[in-house]
């Protein structure tokens, strides 16, 4: 999910799996977790929108094939 210049994607150790995140946006931090079939990339439209006023953190789910199993 590439949605802006600004955004910053990168990996956490999480429990022995290597956590996929994209930071976007400044300010308050507001955590975008996607749930069920969601993933980051349906989320992307509404990222730019909410990174206007919240720094936005936007984690993907191991089986979303961005973070390695």
């Amino acid at each position: 999910m590439n949605t802006d210049e600004n955004q910053r994607g990168t990996y956490a150790k999480v429990n022995g799996l290597d956590l996929y995140y994209e930071i976007h946006g400044s300010g308050q931090p507001l955590v975008l977790l996607p749930g069920g079939f969601m993933t980051m990339e349906a989320m992307g439209a509404l990222v730019p929108q909410l990174a206007a006023a919240r720094r936005i953190i936007a984690a993907s789910n191991s089986w979303q094939m961005i973070s390695p199993h």
